[in-house]
């Protein structure tokens, strides 16, 4: 049948948020969106569940299984696709009245960053003290992050759950070096150093009181993650695996969503943040020697509110 995803509307929708789901003639399906496709393999243990095929983009960042969703009384209503975001079942798909955004010739985050991201000074108390200074640099196309290295974006963001507002998402991929390693977000910066007494003397980014932190573990504690006074123990990130996290920023909830890479499981935090005095989305790693944090890929959308 037919599926859409309606979680997005102009300009965010592009050709993945409308799938055909189709039967391979085989005794699996296949999940075809409007510019690629990939397998769907009954899984024999679970009823009306799906192995997803490693074609499918999203499969390296956690996405491997396809769940159909029914209602009181058995009949197919929806799926949940890549990212377990949720797509209806529909007679037909909804008309296009605008251009997609083209999936397949996404720029690169390297060819992207300079009109996207500021790097965030290098200079705090800490490398005055410590003779080194926080880094941002390239590894291929892949941006490093070393010793509290720091990235800021150029816009701040305002999001906010009022009609013709909007939701911000940041999806964001990304592999630690060092088990001693954590990497801090936060969408609500002002996009500098902080120089109080303690802080300072750390290199820290502002986070505007709500800071999100997935931590590695070693001698920093368990692997978990932190968000403004809630802590979520997490299993042990693998060291060079990519990872991949989603925010989303309504103005008065921020929730996060986290995939470890080691199955089709994810772990979801949110909280209240307050008022939103900078919004801007920042993110950068812990200062000790070994700690290089490899950022692979950084979405960043706008997801305006309707009133339907």
């Amino acid at each position: 049948g037919e599926y859409e995803n309606f979680l997005y509307g102009p300009p965010e929708k592009n050709h993945y948020h409308y799938v055909s789901i189709l039967a391979d003639g085989k005794g699996a399906y296949i999940w075809k969106t409007q510019c690629n496709e990939w397998s769907l393999t009954p899984l024999k243990d679970e009823k009306l569940a799906f192995i997803v095929g490693d074609k499918c983009p999203y499969f390296k960042n956690g996405y491997k299984t396809m769940k159909f969703r029914t209602d009181y009384v058995g009949n197919i209503i929806g799926a949940y696709g890549p990212g377990y975001e949720y797509f209806t079942k529909v007679e037909n798909h909804s008309s296009i009245k605008y251009d997609l955004k083209s999936v397949n010739n996404k720029p690169s985050l390297q060819e992207l960053f300079d009109d996207v991201f500021d790097i965030v000074s290098s200079y705090s108390e800490y490398t005055k003290k410590k003779g080194i200074s926080h880094q941002v640099s390239w590894s291929g196309s892949n941006l490093v992050l070393s010793r509290r290295g720091a990235i800021a974006t150029k816009e701040s963001f305002t999001p906010s759950t009022k009609i013709g507002a909007y939701s911000l998402r940041v999806g964001v991929t990304f592999k630690f070096n060092h088990n001693t390693d954590f990497v801090t977000f936060s969408t609500r910066s002002n996009g500098q150093r902080v120089f109080n007494q303690t802080d300072s003397e750390w290199g820290i980014v502002d986070d505007g009181n709500c800071p999100i932190r997935i931590i590695a573990g070693g001698e920093y504690g368990g692997p978990r993650i932190e968000m403004k006074g809630k802590s979520v123990d997490i299993r042990q990130p693998e060291i060079g695996k990519w990872l991949a996290v989603g925010i989303i920023d309504t103005g008065d909830l921020v929730k996060l969503r986290f995939f470890d890479g080691q199955d089709d499981i994810y772990v979801d935090v949110e909280t209240r943040c307050g008022n939103n005095e900078h919004g801007r989305f920042i993110m950068y790693n812990r200062e000790l020697e070994q700690d290089h944090l490899f950022v692979r890929d950084i979405d960043i959308e706008k997801e305006f509110n309707t009133d339907n």
